[in-house]
């Protein structure tokens, strides 16, 4: 498939909604038991991505006990993505130059009980009107930890990706000024992720799409309304952030 600016791209809610959907009608969304969505405080991601010595945020998959409820393990690195199935394999949670004690595990998960009849006005709905919530700060947790539990996601989940974690780049390549541009279309405290789905062939191997949307200090979803003039001059919406490696553009 040719290359596609829409899979590069900052999206806004519509995207995000209809990602969502085609997470309600795959398999992957009951084995989840729907917690498809968790909310963390945005300080230290936001942090994370101003440092000089860090090139990107690694967000891992991970399960852990018998349950298949997605948990995100966050976490800072320094290495450059590499487009290559040795590196994308031998990547782990622990291996230098990876910040292992980085790792954060987000402890607010939020289940969504969509129902297989709904639409994607009903996902969007939802999401444009999220009720406030008052986030927990992140448990860190050990890289053998988040090793053992990114394995077993991947384990699970095998049909629907390759590789249990999602790269945001925050210094090279045309995602590069993303993550500054999401921080400054507004006041952002917290960032809410969704799990999303994509049937596309460009996403092959690696279906599952991570997805950030900024939210106000209660909480909820940043509106329209509440960003600054010159983002809506500029954007005309507000920006999720959905540029992650694998695939690689």
């Amino acid at each position: 498939m040719d290359f596609n600016e829409k899979f590069i791209e900052p999206i806004g809610y519509s995207q995000a909604a209809e990602y969502l959907l085609e997470m309600v009608n795959c398999s992957a969304f009951t084995q989840m038991e729907g917690y498809i969505s968790g909310v963390f405080k945005a300080k230290q991601l936001e942090k994370w991505v101003s440092e000089d010595d860090v090139n990107g945020i690694l967000f891992w998959f991970c399960n852990t006990g018998s349950t298949q409820k997605p948990i995100l393990a966050i976490q800072k690195i320094r290495e450059a993505y590499q487009n290559n199935p040795a590196w994308l394999s031998g990547l782990t949670p622990n291996r230098p130059p990876v910040h292992g004690r980085g790792l954060r595990i987000v402890k607010d998960l939020i289940k969504k009980d969509y129902s297989s009849q709904a639409s994607k006005a009903d996902i969007l709905n939802d999401i444009q009107n999220e009720p406030p919530i008052n986030p927990q700060n992140f448990e860190y947790v050990g890289s053998r930890n988040v090793n053992n539990m990114r394995n077993q996601f991947r384990s699970n989940f095998s049909s629907h990706l390759n590789y249990p974690f999602a790269y945001f780049s925050t210094k090279y390549g045309k995602g590069s000024p993303y993550f500054k541009q999401f921080f400054a279309q507004g006041e952002i405290t917290h960032i809410r992720y969704y799990l999303g789905y994509s049937n596309d062939e460009y996403f092959n191997g690696q279906r599952i799409r991570i997805i950030l949307a900024p939210c106000k200090a209660d909480g909820s979803n940043l509106k329209k309304e509440d960003c600054l003039v010159k983002h809506i001059e500029k954007f005309n919406e507000v920006m999720l952030l959905q540029y992650s490696w694998p695939p690689s553009t």
